[in-house]
């Protein structure tokens, strides 16, 4: 059993970022806690924009009584990780988060941030802005155009220290709730339907050295579209012969077009010699049937490497 212990507003920490999920992947309007004081750990929802990274974010504060000396917090951004809900839970199975499948064709879950505020923050009310290159889907909106209001109280805080029983009292780092580098392969027709589809892609894999690597140490993770994938019955598997990948999607039933993506990442992925994708991937060919077996038209998937 792993059991946190913090300070107080550990519990809060959790609940606020499951309440964003309620959400339905919209961009939260307020940090958590939306008041702190300098030096404690804040929390913010970043929405489900596509590989939101630190180094793609600006975070910045403006202090209501002093608008002219706004206080960059890039640098105080501890990590950027996404939320996603227990896949059993009400949130996941009949709240709003069944929506954010179909809107922005990927799983529920929403960019968190955290945030140590630094020393000699100013006092009082003022408002959170962050900003990133990063891509949102199309209807979704974007933090980019949301302020988040913060109060800075009076006094020292301390940030929160991530620590957790698991045989004994330890420190974890929250940067290891970040996604490591990885492929994502998007699918060229979204509003068709498939019995299945077979991809057959080009995707170097290295260990740093130049080494081979196992096929032990990759994932290929397909996407889950919650009712849309419960309905279908997706199923994926996939091999490997050198560079080559295939990956194959069947659905007793029928599928959306949508539902042919998935992720590709590997184990291993940090250390003295890493295992990494050594090269961009690229699609070789592609091949969609019907519900009967039989051969149809369709557009290429798109792949692209997160790193």
């Amino acid at each position: 059993m792993i059991e946190v212990i913090g300070k107080r507003g550990t519990t809060f920490f959790l609940f606020v970022s499951a309440i964003t999920l309620f959400l339905g992947g919209c961009i939260s309007a307020q940090s958590f806690p939306h008041r702190a004081r300098a030096g404690d750990t804040v929390t913010i929802s970043l929405g489900s924009g596509q590989f939101v990274t630190r180094n793609n974010t600006t975070v910045v504060y403006t202090p209501d009584n002093d608008p002219a000396n706004p206080v960059d917090l890039t640098g105080d951004v501890l990590a950027i990780f996404r939320l996603y809900p227990d896949k059993i839970s009400q949130v996941s199975l009949d709240s709003a988060a069944t929506g954010i499948p179909f809107i922005a064709y990927h799983e529920p879950w929403v960019s968190i941030a955290t945030i140590n505020l630094p020393l000699g923050m100013p006092e009082g009310t003022g408002t959170l802005q962050a900003t990133t290159t990063a891509a949102y889907p199309a209807g979704t909106g974007s933090v980019n155009a949301v302020t988040m209001a913060l109060e800075i109280l009076p006094g020292v805080g301390a940030p929160f220290p991530m620590q957790y029983n698991y045989g004994g009292l330890r420190t974890g780092d929250v940067t290891d709730l970040e996604p490591v580098p990885h492929i994502i392969v998007y699918p060229g027709s979204i509003w068709s339907t498939y019995g299945a589809a077979s991809y057959v892609l080009t995707v170097p894999i290295r260990k740093a050295d130049g080494t081979p690597v196992l096929d032990q140490s990759i994932e290929v993770i397909a996407e889950d579209l919650r009712m849309p994938s419960t309905q279908s019955q997706v199923q994926l598997s996939w091999y490997r012969a050198g560079d080559t990948l295939t990956i194959n999607f069947v659905s007793p039933t029928g599928m959306s077009g949508k539902e042919l993506r998935c992720t590709i990442a590997l184990h291993g992925s940090g250390g003295a010699n890493p295992n990494q994708f050594s090269a961009p991937p690229s699609v070789n060919s592609v091949a969609y049937y019907d519900i009967d077996g039989n051969p149809v038209a369709g557009a290429n998937p798109s792949v692209r490497l997160f790193q």
